[in-house]
């Protein structure tokens, strides 16, 4: 067994913590899509976070379909029971299938009684004319719901806007690629130091 003493002066010992210091950094240079890919996950669950699901007035209702974007007439055009059944037929596996899409899931709440509030939309971005807002609520609590058209050649889909899906995520593109370009010129400046590791 061989035993190496030395003795640390100052200097060694801001040598040592500068090299840790490096390796650190590079390390995180390395990987930015990694971090950029947790930042943005974060940021999603964030933004999920900020949309009330509460429901047990009409403002908490509006409040949670106008988070999305959609502007209705205040006042519901419909309230009514809806028995959510034990055994799904496949146009319920076919709408739960739009409500696990954007964070609900109906299965939970086989053979439970809850109210449909229904609200005329006034900006659908398809101009239609017939949308209408439906907000499925168990216990004050918003379970599912959809926007769709009463029209026979109509559309159905989650409370998310058409064509907001791919602003967000070009928005988040950019981003990231304004961080990655930040990366790239903190490794350059590195280089130019002399204090850039490579792997």
């Amino acid at each position: 067994m061989f035993i190496f003493t030395t003795k640390l002066n100052r200097r060694k010992i801001i040598l040592i913590v500068l090299a840790i210091a490096v390796i650190i950094s590079a390390m995180i240079l390395a990987s930015p899509t990694r971090l950029l890919y947790a930042r943005g996950r974060s940021d999603e669950a964030m933004a999920e976070q900020a949309v009330s699901k509460k429901a047990g007035s009409d403002k908490e209702r509006l409040t949670f379909i106008k988070s999305f974007g959609w502007e209705v007439q205040e006042e519901p055009l419909e309230m009514s029971e809806v028995v959510i059944p034990e055994e799904f037929d496949e146009v319920y596996t076919a709408y739960n299938e739009i409500q696990k899409e954007q964070g609900f899931d109906l299965k939970r709440f086989r053979g439970k009684k809850c109210m449909m509030y229904t609200y005329k939309v006034t900006n659908h971005p398809s101009g239609e004319k017939e949308a209408r807002a439906n907000i499925l609520v168990y216990k004050d609590k918003v379970i599912g719901g959809d926007v769709c058209s009463l029209n026979l050649d109509g559309f159905m889909h989650g409370f998310k806007m058409p064509g907001k899906e791919d602003k967000d995520t070009s928005a988040a593109q950019e981003t990231q690629n304004k961080d990655a370009e930040k990366a790239s010129a903190g490794q350059d400046e590195q280089k130019a130091d002399g204090i850039y590791i490579e792997e």
